[in-house]
């Protein structure tokens, strides 16, 4: 929220945030997905699977992490049929990781959210259908980009098409 209103107001000409964003001053584009994954304690009687459904997480107490990632979350939990019980919710990703290594619950969080050597931790991704993240970047609607901005998004592009 505090990216869009930055480019929103016009303090920063360009901002990266997850999509969707539904700001009306801003227009937005599509640069990368990446897959959410769920992390469990190496006891947990999941970690072990190699892919999870999020129907098999009914029930399970959930780490939340705050803003898009919860509500991206608590939606796909509701369209699977459930209710996430939320044990703990937390703005910080460290403590987060601490907590998911303690066992004090599952968390579903984007590939890029996990570090690697996390102890006692395992990471299984969702079964098909999945889950993904959309991130984007977004500029004002109604005014022009700077030549720099021009630049970077041109490298942007061909940065994304190369793969």
């Amino acid at each position: 929220a505090a990216v869009a209103e930055l480019v929103g107001n016009g303090t920063a000409e360009l901002g990266f945030l997850q999509l969707p964003e539904t700001d009306h001053r801003l227009v937005a584009r599509e640069f990368l997905a990446e897959p959410y994954l769920v992390l469990v304690h190496r006891r947990h009687r999941l970690a072990r699977a190699s892919a999870v459904s999020l129907k098999q997480l009914a029930g399970e107490s959930f780490i939340q992490y705050r803003g898009k990632v919860r509500d991206t979350v608590q939606q796909a939990c509701r369209q699977a049929g459930f209710e996430p019980k939320i044990a703990c919710a937390t703005s910080e990703l460290a403590t987060l990781h601490a907590l998911a290594q303690i066992g004090l619950g599952i968390a579903i969080l984007p590939r890029m959210a996990i570090p690697g050597g996390l102890k006692n931790v395992r990471e299984s991704p969702i079964a098909r259908p999945g889950l993904d993240r959309k991130l984007g970047i977004v500029q004002r609607r109604s005014t022009p980009i700077s030549n720099a901005a021009q630049a970077f998004l041109a490298a942007l592009d061909k940065h994304t098409a190369d793969g």
